[in-house]
């Protein structure tokens, strides 16, 4: 399959490994071009970010209905070997629990999650959003769709965009969401084997207000990685479209130099 990818970078790009970046569920690509890719370009990487099968532009999102979660693995991996030097795979909420997956198994030169899926699945997410809206998830589960779930006004905003953002942010991101994998959704539910024994620096941020993956998933999957979470106590889900998203960005920044790349 064509993806989609989209590619920042300076004529004069001076860092000698690039960057991936990988989205979450219902968005693309271009949710980490908005902020992430230019700042990352600015700062002497060739940044890019894919939008997994039948998100953004890679096709029709109308097919991506019952989509396992090990396809989007495998599109990371068939954009990895595009690459000469291996990337550092930066993976947001989903996207981080397919960059950890396809981590095991690929040549990468590091890993970023940020609001990542943690590797023992997201069923604690599901049994909060079921205790906030019982309704809402009976309808998803009964019509294997999360359709009216995640392009609900009256609560996806919140739970996707609840970090600082402007009211108008928040609507503009919204309307570009895209259906999910309902196949993937069901997948991510359960522990996944063999993640963080990949041997490259790994670094797991999250947000303290984030009602999608609690504080403690992230401390979860930093422990996984025998490192120490990073918790933000000002951000929402989405930290790369927060209004604070330099000060992520430039943590991110911070830490890739540090690991010499």
């Amino acid at each position: 399959m064509q993806l989609e990818i989209i590619t920042r970078k300076r004529k004069d790009s001076v860092k000698p490994v690039p960057l991936l970046f990988v989205h979450g569920m219902s968005f693309g690509a271009w949710a980490f071009d908005e902020y992430f890719l230019p700042y990352f370009a600015a700062h002497g990487y060739e940044a890019c970010a894919l939008s997994l099968r039948y998100h953004g532009k890679s096709g029709d999102n109308a097919r991506v209905r019952w989509v396992p979660l090990s396809a989007y693995v495998e599109d990371v991996k068939q954009v990895l070997q595009r690459f000469d030097t291996p990337p550092v795979l930066i993976g947001h909420s989903m996207g981080g629990l397919v960059s950890q997956l396809a981590a095991r198994d690929s040549e990468i030169s590091g890993l970023v999650t940020l609001a990542s899926v943690p590797p023992a699945g997201l069923f604690p997410t599901l049994l909060r959003l079921t205790r906030q809206h019982p309704l809402l998830m009976l309808k998803c589960n009964l019509t294997a769709n999360l359709e009216p779930f995640l392009k609900n006004p009256d609560v996806t905003p919140d739970l996707f965009f609840s970090g600082g953002m402007s009211e108008a942010d928040r609507q503009r991101y919204f309307s570009r969401l895209c259906d999910e994998s309902f196949r993937a959704f069901l997948d991510m539910l359960f522990p996944r084997s063999g993640i963080g024994k990949h041997g490259r620096p790994v670094l797991v941020m999250g947000a303290q207000g984030d009602p999608a993956i609690s504080p403690n998933m992230v401390r979860a999957t930093a422990k996984k990685h025998g490192v120490k979470a990073v918790i933000y106590p000002d951000a929402g889900h989405c930290v790369m479209l927060d209004r604070n998203w330099e000060k992520y960005a430039g943590h991110i920044v911070k830490w890739l130099g540090e690991n010499g790349f």
